[in-house]
């Protein structure tokens, strides 16, 4: 198979573009040896034609800008692009990029807090419950069964396929093209091409043009499936398919990008501490689990972000001089005050559980938060929490995994908020020479350790701290709602 790239970009002299990428006609990742692209003055397109073996089945690439006066390199932004190859579909394959900058304010919509958040997809409906699939395979079963469907690949012959990416779509809308050959509609509104969103924030779709001999000029737009037409397109010139004198054989791919939108995405926001966001769930200070009221309260007045304050643990005094949320003793780890305790589990003891209803009671009636007997009782009870759950947690292959990614951090900090507490400081100078320069950590806090417990109550706090952060997030994620986090930029002196 032969495959074209094309990339239109305009380079001063002395820089040249080259296309690197899994195959050895693209240099197996390595620059040296990847395909040099030739420059287009009349279509100020850099090109270049490579040879693909037919047993390829997927690739991926990269385009690289190099400047051979200053040897300097820079490779285009972005995940990987990758193709997925079919050569008895089709003989030659055209694919048409586009560069990616690394500073473009559009990037920004690329994030998790768009593509997740503000223009998350909605949850695809099953078709059919499991019921109505076995009533079906029943009636079903003496006839012939239904012939397999084709894989999916990029280089179907005869065909235009539309990659897109575009992530600025609201949830409730899709995305379409319209243009000028009948195949997409010939610029009426309701027959245009509709994009699948299987791959968001990319998109798909395929078409074969009937008149391939003809440019073809289109535009993106919204598509809106319950009105069933195209809303307003982008704005700025129309884009073109080139004519194609190869039609039956050739397969041209698109990945078009910055779709013109008539003006800037804007949205407002809250800003809030979490410890402020108080409830009657809370003990005497608000925690992870009160942020989804917040989120509520945003969805109804139609704010669109959250941000918060740090949520980094600062505990290093056990007095009330911790409260200041700029001072952290780790960069990762999570405030043990925003923990929801019945989040964890109820407790079983019926004493400790009445205790903890007076406790939060008498918390929740102060018009402050009391900082200082609200850590006092959040220890209290976690700490009778971690003994009554110290088996099943232990077992649990979810609380396994995530030790085991977060062990870099996890692991140091458990054993320095131990020690803080064993010797009484966080100013590990005044620690003894052993605990100053500590040998095998790993070893140390491992379940084995005759104190593992005094470590274990700080694995088993972060993990369920981190367990409602996400479900926060995702809270808010579900709701259109981004939550935004903030960063101490200091560090506390002792950590």
């Amino acid at each position: 198979m032969k495959i074209r790239f094309s990339l239109p970009y305009r380079t001063v002299f002395g820089q040249r573009i080259a296309v690197c990428g899994s195959l050895s006609a693209l240099g197996e990742w390595q620059l040296a040896a990847a395909p040099e692209m030739f420059y287009d003055e009349t279509t100020t397109c850099w090109a270049v034609e490579v040879d693909v073996p037919e047993t390829s089945s997927t690739l991926t690439y990269k385009y690289v800008l190099v400047n051979y006066q200053t040897g300097a390199q820079e490779w285009e932004a972005g995940v990987n692009r990758t193709l997925t190859l079919d050569a008895t579909a089709a003989s030659a394959l055209h694919v048409t990029d586009f560069w990616r900058p690394t500073a473009k304010p559009e990037n920004e919509l690329l994030t998790n807090a768009f593509t997740q958040g503000l223009f998350r997809r909605p949850e695809k409906k099953e078709a059919v419950s499991s019921q109505l699939i076995a009533d079906s395979a029943k009636k079903t079963s003496a006839k012939k069964a239904p012939a397999k469907t084709k894989k999916t690949t990029d280089t179907t012959a005869g065909q235009v396929i539309f990659r897109p990416l575009v992530p600025r779509v609201a949830p409730h809308l899709g995305l379409c093209v319209l243009g000028s050959d009948p195949a997409l509609g010939a610029w009426n509104n309701k027959k245009a091409l509709v994009l699948s969103d299987a791959d968001y924030p990319t998109w798909h779709g395929a078409v074969a043009l009937k008149n391939p001999s003809e440019p073809c000029y289109y535009k993106y737009a919204l598509w809106d499936a319950a009105a069933g037409h195209a809303l307003t397109m982008e704005t700025g010139e129309n884009r073109v398919v080139e004519p194609n004198a190869l039609a039956a054989e050739l397969c041209r791919l698109r990945h078009d990008d910055d779709y013109q939108h008539p003006d800037a995405w804007r949205g407002a926001g809250v800003a809030l501490p979490v410890f402020a966001l108080r409830s009657a769930n809370g003990l005497g200070v608000g925690e992870f689990s009160d942020l989804n009221l917040l989120v509520d309260w945003s969805v109804q007045t139609g704010l669109k972000l959250v941000q918060i304050l740090p949520i980094n643990d600062t505990v290093a005094t056990h007095t009330w001089v911790d409260s200041y949320p700029y001072a952290a003793i780790s960069v990762f780890a999570l405030h043990p005050q925003f923990i929801h305790l019945e989040g964890i589990a109820p407790l079983k003891d019926k004493k400790a559980a009445a205790a903890l209803v007076s406790t939060k009671a008498a918390l929740n009636a102060q018009d402050f938060v009391d900082y200082e007997p609200v850590m006092a009782a959040k220890w209290k009870f976690l700490k009778l929490l971690y003994q009554q759950e110290k088996k099943a947690f232990l077992a649990d292959a979810e609380y396994r995994a995530f030790c085991a990614s977060q062990a870099d951090w996890l692991v140091p900090y458990a054993a320095f908020s131990a020690w803080r507490d064993r010797f009484g400081t966080a100013d590990f100078n005044q620690w003894p020479a052993d605990f100053r320069q500590p040998g095998d950590l790993p070893a140390r806090t491992a379940e084995t350790a005759p104190d593992y417990d005094e470590y274990g109550l700080f694995f088993f706090l972060q993990y369920h701290l981190d367990k409602q952060l996400q479900a926060a997030v995702a809270y808010a994620r579900s709701r259109g709602v981004v939550l935004k986090g903030d960063l101490p930029i200091g560090i506390y002196r002792h950590s």
